[in-house]
């Protein structure tokens, strides 16, 4: 078998990552959620956004480990605790006409669906060279609220 370089518009690469806590909320005895349920949160948000001819992100999930804590913390965060990290490059093949900030503007619908359907305070996320935070409205980390009591 022989391969050849497809021809494409761009080959400029554009990575993308979205990270959130499977853990519902800060509480060690809280609910912690499996890797396959937010893959397969994603993989209805591509399907329900193809059916519609609307662009999506295509990309692989990876369980990791989130460790932090935060100055001042009573015995600091319940961590670490597992995280789920989705993360792919915008499609050379299929999406090379989606910009910059389409795919921003993607990604941030995605993460702001998975942290709402698995109840994150924050998702965090990253486009190219850049880094966000995204956070719940009228939630604070234990970080702020301790910071707000100090």
């Amino acid at each position: 078998m022989s391969y050849h370089v497809v021809r494409t518009k761009t080959n400029l690469r554009r990575s993308f990552r979205i990270t959130l806590g499977l853990r519902e909320g800060y509480a060690s005895a809280a609910t912690v959620h499996a890797l396959d349920e937010v893959a397969t949160e994603a993989h209805r948000w591509m399907k329900e956004r193809a059916e519609r001819g609307q662009p999506f992100l295509t990309g692989s999930f990876r369980q990791e480990t989130l460790v932090y804590t935060w100055r001042g913390a009573k015995g600091g965060a319940d961590a670490p605790e597992p995280s789920a990290v989705f993360h792919g490059e915008v499609s050379v093949a299929y999406q090379p006409d989606l910009s910059d900030d389409e795919a921003k503007s993607l990604l941030g619908e995605l993460a702001a669906r998975l942290g709402e359907r698995f109840r994150q305070t924050r998702v965090y996320l990253c486009c190219r060279d850049e880094t966000w935070i995204i956070q719940a409205e009228g939630q604070a980390s234990p970080r702020v609220a301790e910071e707000q009591r100090s």
